[in-house]
């Protein structure tokens, strides 16, 4: 993968998502839906599911291909909202790469959702090509949602 693609795709994300602003952000609580390396979402993506029929949507994609098909979450979406964080194959294939959505934090104005992701420090063939996914639940919020993502290397 090289790491200067995927630094742009992500410097466009944020701008894209605005800034973040600490000023006077309280941390929200969050539950771990699903996490993988296997998806049928190809492309870089930030989701916000605040109802029955985007969860659909989104597990529908989310499962395309998929040999054995995890069970669609029940959410009550009148207490709570999805946020789902996919790497994809952005610009090309990932391999050994993760992303984490690491913390949730409300300010005055938005919600901001922090994601690192880590790639391997040198290029590696892929076998089976992977696109890196988290989905997590958190109380609903109607503010604007931002993306706050940290992009950092490791070695294999």
């Amino acid at each position: 993968m090289k790491p200067l693609k995927l630094l742009l795709i992500c410097i466009i994300w944020l701008s894209i998502s605005g800034c973040n602003s600490a000023d006077n952000e309280d941390t929200v609580t969050f539950e771990k839906i699903s996490k993988g390396t296997q998806s049928g979402i190809g492309s870089q993506k930030l989701l916000v599911v605040r109802n029955d029929s985007q969860l659909h949507a989104l597990w529908s994609e989310y499962t395309l291909n998929m040999p054995s098909i995890p069970e669609e979450p029940i959410v009550d979406f009148e207490n709570d909202i999805l946020v789902a964080a996919f790497i994809g194959y952005t610009p090309t294939p990932t391999c050994f790469s993760t992303v984490d959505i690491t913390s949730v934090n409300k300010t005055t104005t938005s919600v901001v959702v922090h994601v690192s992701i880590k790639v391997p420090s040198t290029e590696v063939t892929c076998v089976v090509a992977e696109q890196p996914f988290e989905i997590i639940k958190l109380p609903r919020v109607d503010n604007y949602i931002e993306l706050n993502v940290e992009v950092s290397k490791y070695d294999l």
